[in-house]
Protein backbone atom coordinates (compact mmCIF):
# COMPACT_ATOMS: atom_id res chain seq x y z
CA UNK A 1 0.00 0.00 0.00
CA UNK A 2 2.86 2.12 0.51
CA UNK A 3 4.54 1.71 -2.66
CA UNK A 4 4.94 4.55 -4.39
CA UNK A 5 4.50 5.23 -8.77
CA UNK A 6 8.43 4.44 -9.19
CA UNK A 7 8.30 1.14 -7.32
CA UNK A 8 5.81 0.15 -8.49
CA UNK A 9 7.02 0.67 -11.97
CA UNK A 10 10.52 -0.82 -10.89
CA UNK A 11 8.43 -4.20 -9.37
CA UNK A 12 6.48 -4.45 -13.17
CA UNK A 13 9.33 -4.39 -14.96
CA UNK A 14 11.18 -6.87 -13.01
CA UNK A 15 8.83 -9.22 -12.68
CA UNK A 16 7.84 -9.19 -16.14
CA UNK A 17 11.83 -9.25 -17.11
CA UNK A 18 11.91 -12.46 -14.61
CA UNK A 19 10.89 -15.02 -17.14
CA UNK A 20 9.76 -18.35 -15.79
CA UNK A 21 11.11 -22.14 -16.44
CA UNK A 22 11.54 -22.76 -19.84
CA UNK A 23 9.36 -26.21 -19.88
CA UNK A 24 6.31 -23.75 -19.97
CA UNK A 25 4.34 -23.24 -23.29
CA UNK A 26 4.47 -20.02 -24.97
CA UNK A 27 0.58 -19.38 -23.80
CA UNK A 28 1.24 -19.90 -20.01
CA UNK A 29 4.31 -17.02 -20.29
CA UNK A 30 1.85 -14.92 -22.54
CA UNK A 31 -0.98 -15.74 -19.82
CA UNK A 32 1.28 -14.30 -17.02
CA UNK A 33 2.31 -11.70 -18.02
CA UNK A 34 -1.18 -10.52 -19.32
CA UNK A 35 -2.26 -10.88 -15.29
CA UNK A 36 1.02 -9.42 -14.30
CA UNK A 37 0.11 -6.31 -16.87
CA UNK A 38 -3.66 -6.64 -15.49
CA UNK A 39 -2.39 -5.74 -12.12
CA UNK A 40 0.32 -2.90 -13.15
CA UNK A 41 -2.41 -1.51 -15.13
CA UNK A 42 -5.18 -1.41 -11.83
CA UNK A 43 -2.53 -0.50 -9.52
CA UNK A 44 -1.23 2.78 -10.95
CA UNK A 45 -4.80 4.01 -12.01
CA UNK A 46 -5.00 6.09 -8.51
CA UNK A 47 -9.08 5.53 -8.60
CA UNK A 48 -8.78 1.78 -8.97
CA UNK A 49 -5.75 1.86 -6.36
CA UNK A 50 -7.71 3.86 -3.82
CA UNK A 51 -10.48 0.96 -4.36
CA UNK A 52 -8.31 -1.77 -3.95
CA UNK A 53 -6.35 -0.46 -1.38
CA UNK A 54 -10.09 0.41 0.86
CA UNK A 55 -10.66 -3.36 0.00
CA UNK A 56 -7.47 -4.73 1.56
CA UNK A 57 -8.07 -2.04 4.81
CA UNK A 58 -12.05 -3.33 5.14
CA UNK A 59 -10.70 -6.86 4.79
CA UNK A 60 -7.96 -6.59 7.99
CA UNK A 61 -6.72 -10.32 8.61
CA UNK A 62 -9.12 -11.87 5.96
CA UNK A 63 -7.73 -12.63 2.57
CA UNK A 64 -8.72 -10.37 -0.15
CA UNK A 65 -9.43 -12.57 -3.29
CA UNK A 66 -9.43 -11.32 -7.04
CA UNK A 67 -11.82 -13.04 -9.97
CA UNK A 68 -9.32 -15.16 -12.23
CA UNK A 69 -10.99 -16.53 -15.32
CA UNK A 70 -10.47 -20.17 -16.21
CA UNK A 71 -8.18 -19.23 -19.62
CA UNK A 72 -6.09 -17.29 -16.90
CA UNK A 73 -5.66 -19.90 -15.01
CA UNK A 74 -1.99 -21.37 -16.26
CA UNK A 75 -0.82 -17.72 -15.80
CA UNK A 76 -2.13 -17.29 -12.41
CA UNK A 77 -0.58 -20.35 -11.32
CA UNK A 78 2.90 -19.49 -12.30
CA UNK A 79 2.28 -16.47 -10.59
CA UNK A 80 1.14 -18.04 -7.32
CA UNK A 81 4.11 -20.63 -7.39
CA UNK A 82 6.56 -17.53 -8.05
CA UNK A 83 5.36 -16.03 -4.52
CA UNK A 84 5.53 -19.23 -2.74
CA UNK A 85 1.75 -19.88 -2.59
CA UNK A 86 2.12 -23.99 -2.90
CA UNK A 87 -0.81 -25.06 -1.04
CA UNK A 88 -2.93 -22.65 -3.07
CA UNK A 89 -1.26 -23.77 -6.33
CA UNK A 90 -2.34 -27.19 -5.53
CA UNK A 91 -5.69 -26.41 -4.93
CA UNK A 92 -6.80 -24.41 -8.34
CA UNK A 93 -4.66 -27.00 -9.77
CA UNK A 94 -5.25 -30.50 -8.82
CA UNK A 95 -9.04 -30.50 -10.35
CA UNK A 96 -7.37 -30.23 -14.00
CA UNK A 97 -5.81 -33.31 -13.75
CA UNK A 98 -8.67 -35.74 -13.22
CA UNK A 99 -11.01 -33.20 -15.50
CA UNK A 100 -8.55 -31.95 -18.08
CA UNK A 101 -8.16 -28.56 -19.06
CA UNK A 102 -10.67 -28.61 -21.90
CA UNK A 103 -11.59 -24.98 -21.39
CA UNK A 104 -8.02 -23.67 -21.37
CA UNK A 105 -6.74 -21.93 -24.31
CA UNK A 106 -3.96 -23.49 -25.82
CA UNK A 107 -3.23 -26.95 -27.33
CA UNK A 108 -4.77 -29.90 -24.91
CA UNK A 109 -1.40 -30.92 -24.26
CA UNK A 110 0.61 -28.27 -23.58
CA UNK A 111 -2.20 -26.99 -21.28
CA UNK A 112 -2.46 -29.91 -19.31
CA UNK A 113 1.66 -30.06 -19.33
CA UNK A 114 1.30 -26.50 -18.06
CA UNK A 115 -0.83 -27.65 -15.23
CA UNK A 116 1.34 -30.22 -14.19
CA UNK A 117 4.57 -28.83 -14.43
CA UNK A 118 3.33 -25.79 -11.16
CA UNK A 119 1.40 -28.67 -9.37
CA UNK A 120 4.73 -31.09 -9.25
CA UNK A 121 7.05 -28.10 -8.62
CA UNK A 122 4.16 -26.93 -5.43
CA UNK A 123 4.32 -30.75 -3.98
CA UNK A 124 7.80 -30.40 -4.05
Amino acid sequence: MQATAEQLEQAHRDRTLQLPRREYSEFAIQSRKQLIDMAYDALRDSGKRQTYDAKLLAAGSELVSIEIYEEQLIGALLILLELGEYELVIRLGRPYLTSGPSNLDGSSQEALSDVVLPLGLACL
